[in-house]
């Protein structure tokens, strides 16, 4: 079949956020996946009928031209059938694979990735190393020839192309627990980025305090020198700068060849549109930042923490991720993997994945299941709310094709969520946030292979600021000057700073033009805290106006506060290290570290700002709303349920059974979102009983 009319897709800016447009008209970008496409025909025939037009599935890898072999592309022409057989009006979103064949891995083992495992020792191979430069000339060819053969027969149902590499396609070295990675190809590779970024060998020398360092020679930080605190001498959490700094060298370098990955295939899949004449989207997992607990190392072993050249790349126009995989349950709330500030400021489309194990789902030990259709309609609604409060869109996943969504209440829900997709789409999309969490991509170059500190300061600190009552932007530090120049970023009232170990001099900049206008900064555990001389507390001091003492011991640390009027105790009883605690007189102190009694709580008030800071992660929601209630940001609950708002939208996803009165910011008419109805009129709060899991999403007029 040869196409003579090629549809269009790009994401452009509307009502406030990225959107997808689809033939020049702005669409809901709501998607279908399902993993077995030669079985789906009754489930891409129900979310036709649900009005989902728009279908995702796996397209294989790309063929590798083997010798006079001709290329075949039977895949692409089955999963087409398929989807157009039972969905004949579907829009189609291939994810295609770049991994290599067998043969070519064959071909070039010293291409291949190797990881140790960090029980045995034992060396491991998964698939191509990033660092690999014959694997980007054959794969571009590859991808250039499937473009050709998609655009040749399928430009008409086609809208863009997703790119997949590294294990689950996710551009990761891997999730699970290896140390890595150490190929010859990666060494090559760091070895040409030190020479970049140093220069000459003197520089590289006194950078890592070794006299004997040679671009020529250097190697790939040995397995043992990134291992979790109690193995390597000194065990600190953070690397120090002054004593390893080729570890916080390798670990950006070990980021950024993945993001260098992902611009130069995208920009390859759109050279080759462009050649056609064609103009689609493209786009690729990548940006983790909030990952899974229970899964060491996962967090280094992402290799997502170079986000800057992804952001900047004109190649790349959408960022996907599966939600966080903890409090995913029925009462927990909705968080995205990504940052999803970070993509709406900088004009990327945010696309979440939700594969939510429905009731229909088997048994799976790591994952929740929703034990009934009502329960899996609620997640849906609650996850669907985040993404489009986030100013994103999203994916109903079947993961394991086994038939999730073949249940008619559940298509019902499906059914309305795409009626408020189209509803919201037209409608204002600015944020409602009014507290800002700032996160660090490249400060994650700091952190050991060790889950303790991260699952604290990130992932369980999350699960607190979605219990806070009021919704929130996630963002990266290097993006608060692109906030500050926003006409909303008034509204920000409370900025809360998590693993900012490293702080650049416009961030910094940016930093102190936000500090004003009564806002409140709250700083995590470190902040600034990081030079190029090693760990310097005057330096975080610099940023916070608050100074800390540093320890060089290693310990749980468990804060008690009073500073709500009840006794709040948080933290990690996991071994941290190094450990911080206030040294400011100056200082007013509101909590003290549990087993010894050392400041590790405190405020000051500045000039026209005021700083807190704490010395323990994981500070509970009732502390957070406190703090943002104080810097003036409008708290809608305080019965600990996660709220999501966005222009005239309003969700809430309740934690608990009972009634609770929800706060408007102003007076409003409430309507139920879904059904129109009224729900009371001009008034600055509304009660609501909900059972535990329920999600009431409201407009506000």
């Amino acid at each position: 079949m040869t196409t003579t009319t090629a549809l269009t897709s790009a994401v452009r800016p509307h009502n406030g956020a990225p959107a997808l447009f689809i033939d020049g008209r702005p669409h809901t970008g709501l998607m279908f996946w399902h993993s077995k496409m030669h079985e789906a025909g009754p489930d891409l025939r129900l979310f036709a009928a649900a009005g989902v037009q728009l279908i995702t599935t796996g397209f294989g890898d790309v063929v590798y031209r083997h010798g006079a072999e001709a290329l075949e592309y039977r895949r692409v022409d089955a999963q087409m059938a398929a989807v157009l057989d039972a969905h004949p009006d579907a829009l189609v979103l291939p994810r295609v694979g770049l991994n290599p064949p067998a043969w070519w891995a064959q071909a070039y083992p010293e291409e291949m990735d190797r990881h140790y495992d960090v029980g045995s020792g034992d060396p491991i191979h998964y698939r191509v190393s990033f660092s690999s430069r014959p694997w980007r000339w054959d794969a571009a060819e590859a991808l250039r020839a499937f473009v050709r053969y998609c655009e040749a027969r399928y430009a008409d149902r086609i809208f863009g192309y997703h790119l997949c590499a590294g294990d689950c396609g996710e551009w990761a070295y891997a999730w699970r627990p290896v140390i890595g990675e150490f190929s010859p190809a990666q060494v090559r590779g760091f070895r040409a980025w030190l020479k970049e970024k140093y220069g000459d060998v003197d520089a590289l020398r006194a950078a890592w305090g070794d006299p004997d360092a040679d671009f020529a020679t250097v190697d790939v930080p040995y397995a043992e020198r990134l291992r979790p605190v109690g193995v390597y001498p000194r065990p600190w959490s953070l690397f120090d700068p002054a004593r390893e700094m080729r570890c916080i060298d390798y670990q950006r370098y070990h980021s950024e060849v993945v993001a260098d990955a992902v611009t130069h295939f995208c920009g390859v899949a759109k050279a080759e549109l462009a050649a056609l004449g064609r103009e689609k989207v493209c786009g690729v997992f990548y940006g983790y930042h909030f990952v899974n607990l229970r899964i060491p190392y996962a967090l280094q072993g992402s290799g997502h923490h170079a986000l800057e050249p992804v952001l900047a790349s004109p190649d790349v126009d959408f960022l996907c991720a599966p939600l966080n995989y903890q409090e995913r349950q029925a009462g927990g709330s909705y968080l995205s993997q990504l940052l999803p500030g970070s993509l709406r400021l900088r004009g990327k489309l945010f696309y979440d994945e939700d594969d939510t194990f429905t009731h229909r789902a088997s048994y799976t030990p790591w994952r929740y299941i929703c034990p009934d259709a009502a329960t899996t309609a609620h997640v849906l609604r609650r996850n669907l709310a985040g993404a489009l409060a986030d100013g994103g869109t999203h994916w109903w996943m079947d993961h394991d094709g086994d038939g999730w969504y073949r249940d008619d209440a559940v298509m019902a829900e499906v059914a309305r969520q795409v009626q408020l997709g189209r509803e919201v789409l037209d409608r204002d999309r600015t944020p409602a946030a009014q507290v800002a969490v700032v996160v660090s991509d490249a400060s994650l170059a700091y952190f050991r292979h060790d889950s303790a500190l991260a699952d604290a300061l990130l992932t369980w600190q999350m699960a607190e600021v979605n219990a806070l009552g009021a919704p929130h932007l996630a963002l990266r530090a290097a993006d608060l000057p692109v906030l500050a120049a926003q006409p909303w970023a008034a509204q920000i009232r409370l900025l809360l700073f998590l693993d900012c170990v490293e702080l650049s001099d416009a961030e910094r900049q940016a930093m102190r033009a936000l500090a004003r206008d009564g806002r409140t900064l709250a700083w995590v555990y470190a902040a600034g805290l990081a030079t190029p001389a090693g760990l310097d507390p005057d330096a975080q001091a610099a940023i916070t106006g608050i100074r800390v003492k540093l320890e060089d011991r290693s310990g749980p640390l468990l804060v008690d506060s009073y500073l709500t009027g009840a006794r709040l105790r948080y933290g990690t009883d996991r071994e941290i290290a190094p450990l911080l605690h206030g040294d400011d007189p100056d200082a007013q102190v509101h909590g003290w570290e549990a087993y010894r009694g050392q400041p590790a709580l405190l405020s000051k008030d500045m000039d026209g700002w005021r700083s807190v800071w704490s010395a323990a992660p994981c500070l509970p929601a009732a502390l957070l709303r406190h703090l943002a209630a104080g810097a003036g940001a409008h708290i809608y609950t305080d019965a600990g349920d996660q709220v999501l708002a966005a222009g005239d939208l309003l969700a809430l996803h309740a934690a608990s059974p009972g009634l609770r009165t929800i706060r408007l910011p102003r007076a409003a008419s409430v309507y139920d979102a879904y059904t129109g109805a009224p729900i009371a009129e001009d008034t600055e709060s509304f009660p609501v009983e909900l059972a535990r899991g329920e999600t009431a999403v409201w407009r506000i007029q």
